[in-house]
């Protein structure tokens, strides 16, 4: 019968012990690091909605936001709060807050997640312009090579420390 003889075994399961311990932080940390990359990916592509002032439209479409607008875009954008849902660890992005843009029917201003929406989906007024949907697109590989990078440091300082 052959003999295994494993020399330091104790140790190593000791730090695969400390990967399992701290798994959820390394992953959340991971998460935000992919969810940054996508942010700004999303921010570039409001930068780059094209802005005129208009106070009123007549007849037409509307094909570009005022500065107000996309001020508010870019004022509103984030991540929410760290959120597990049946062990799938996950944040959103969205649009938060109100622009400076007040009327009547909007006192407050108007709400962001709106008028980003308008944008997306388009409106009678307004085409479809998928800003949102293919900034996500383009930042889906950048965001997952960000995420790897950020778990493998974790466990890689995990497994050194």
């Amino acid at each position: 019968m052959a003999k295994f003889q494993f020399e330091g075994m104790q140790e190593y399961l000791e730090k695969l012990n400390k990967i399992g311990v701290s798994a959820d932080g390394s992953i959340k940390r991971a998460v935000y690091s992919g969810a940054s990359v996508v942010l700004k990916q999303v921010e570039n592509a409001i930068q780059n909605l094209p802005t005129k002032e208009h106070k009123y439209v007549y007849s037409g479409q509307i094909q570009a936001i005022s500065p107000e607008q996309k001020q508010g875009l870019l004022d509103g954008l984030g991540a929410s709060k760290m959120q597990n849902d049946n062990g799938y660890i996950n944040t959103k992005i969205g649009f938060d807050g109100y622009n400076s843009v007040k009327s009547k029917k909007y006192p407050n201003g108007q709400p962001n997640s709106l008028i980003a929406r308008a944008i997306e989906s388009g409106t009678s007024m307004r085409p479809k312009t998928r800003f949102v949907a293919n900034a996500t697109k383009a930042a889906k590989g950048p965001a997952e090579k960000a995420m790897a990078e950020q778990f493998d440091k974790d466990i890689k300082q995990i497994m050194e420390g």
